[in-house]
């Protein structure tokens, strides 16, 4: 336990000190995800929510080079959405935790690029409450995920850059439900 305690404490201290000279960006907008899932063990997977979110998208860079950085974020995402069987309305909040290998532009601040993306991996946590015209209940789905998407500058002189984004999550939890969104950001 004690050798556990120390490996975890050894990486941790390095990403904040790596983590502490390097470039904060933040991301708003809004996201279109659609929650699939078995509405019986073993049945054919049908889309069950779609949900409508403000997004907020703090990144940190951990490593910049002249061209690129590799970050890790946190796309919150909460909303309002519909039920597709039975009519209804769902409530939702998604909380990944993300790395990202960014390139081109906005990628660090100094990169002048007029276009540029990111792809990454990370594991992502999903809570939606609903009531339709069957009842009310709540979903909670975890698992990994994959994203990636492009930048287009907007504005040079003030680094703000258009994020045009997809992701794909897939559950790890009994219903095993996926997950897939859509994302449009302004990057300051």
């Amino acid at each position: 336990m004690l050798r556990r305690f120390f490996v975890v404490f050894l990486l941790w201290s390095s990403i904040v000190n790596t983590a502490t000279a390097q470039t904060f960006t933040n991301s708003y907008g809004v996201t279109l995800s659609f929650l699939s899932g078995r509405e019986t063990p073993g049945g054919p997977y049908k889309n069950i929510l779609t949900q409508e979110c403000g997004t907020y998208f703090p990144r940190l860079n951990l490593s910049e080079n002249d061209n690129s950085s590799f970050s890790i974020g946190i796309p919150l995402s909460a909303g309002i959405g519909s039920v597709s069987n039975g009519g209804g309305v769902a409530y939702s909040i998604d909380a990944p935790l993300v790395g990202d290998y960014n390139f081109g532009c906005n990628s660090t601040p100094d990169n002048e690029a007029g276009v540029g993306g990111y792809i990454g991996a990370g594991f992502g946590y999903t809570y939606t409450n609903f009531a339709s015209y069957f009842g009310s209940g709540n979903v909670s789905t975890y698992g990994p995920m994959l994203h990636t998407g492009i930048r287009f500058i907007i504005s040079q002189k003030f680094s703000q850059a258009l994020v045009l984004g997809v992701y794909y999550k897939l559950g790890i939890e009994s219903e095993k439900y996926k997950t897939f969104g859509i994302n449009i950001l302004g990057e300051f």
